[in-house]
């Protein structure tokens, strides 16, 4: 997928304190950064130098139960996959 930064917009949620990257696709259809992705869904961790980092694990179980192959933790993923994703999040 193509990721050129003229193309990168940010959607940004204030009141979540959330910002999501995303890609308008050759074919008109959104693309979300994985990344953004999986912290706005609350799959991240405390590590013990306290930073804070995302259950890989967790996301890349549930992309292989999705059949969704990415290039990496940087990539972008069709809309449809963000809300499959969202659907597995327990969170509000």
């Amino acid at each position: 997928m193509s990721k050129n930064e003229n193309e990168i917009k940010l959607f940004t949620n204030k009141e979540m304190n959330l910002t999501v990257r995303c890609i308008q696709n050759e074919d008109g259809s959104i693309s979300m950064n994985l990344e953004d992705t999986a912290i706005g869904y609350g799959w991240t961790k405390k590590a013990n130098s306290g930073n804070t980092v995302i259950r890989w694990a967790r996301v890349e179980g549930f992309l292989a139960e999705f059949g969704v192959a990415t290039s990496g933790h940087d990539d972008y993923i069709p809309e449809s996959v963000f809300y499959l994703l969202g659907m597995k999040a327990n969170n509000d």
